[in-house]
């Protein structure tokens, strides 16, 4: 790390023949990124889906969430979370008729005894564009990348 940081210093690449500029801001140590820790109470979807299980958890039952996630396998990973914490929820893909009935389950819906209280989109797909879900109380965007 000091051999690193020392480069850095002087704004040099370690590679030979190498121009690009290396800045100390740059230099993270291996023990900051903590490869291998086990985050108490992350559980096997990590703390942000364990978030999003909390986050659903403490909106009244009579209230509705849509979750926008960012790429489908965190839609997949939050559909999971949502399923284990016994949390009803409903995607809309498929066929139109089975994305109409899924629509229409979650619209239907009091919320209770584990019916559908929550939405779950992928951002970028076209199932999420045109909906009118004046159903909903609460919006989450869920993306991997940020806190």
């Amino acid at each position: 790390l000091r051999c690193v940081s020392a480069r850095a210093y002087k704004q040099e690449c370690l590679v030979p023949g190498c121009a690009a500029v290396v800045r100390e801001s740059s230099v993270i140590s291996a023990d900051n990124l903590e490869i291998g820790k086990v985050h108490q109470g992350a559980g096997q979807f990590g703390s942000k889906l364990k978030r999003l299980v909390q986050l659903v958890e403490e909106v009244p039952r009579d209230e509705f969430l849509i979750v926008f996630a960012q790429f489908p396998a965190l839609m997949d990973a939050a559909g999971a979370a949502l399923s284990e914490a016994k949390i009803g929820f409903v995607t809309l893909s498929g066929t139109t008729l089975q994305i109409t009935r899924a629509l229409h389950q979650f619209m239907d819906s009091d919320g209770r005894s584990g019916r559908p209280r929550v939405l779950l989109l992928n951002v970028v797909d076209a199932s999420a564009s045109g909906l009118n879900m004046t159903k909903c109380n609460h919006v989450v965007f869920l993306h991997s990348m940020h806190q």
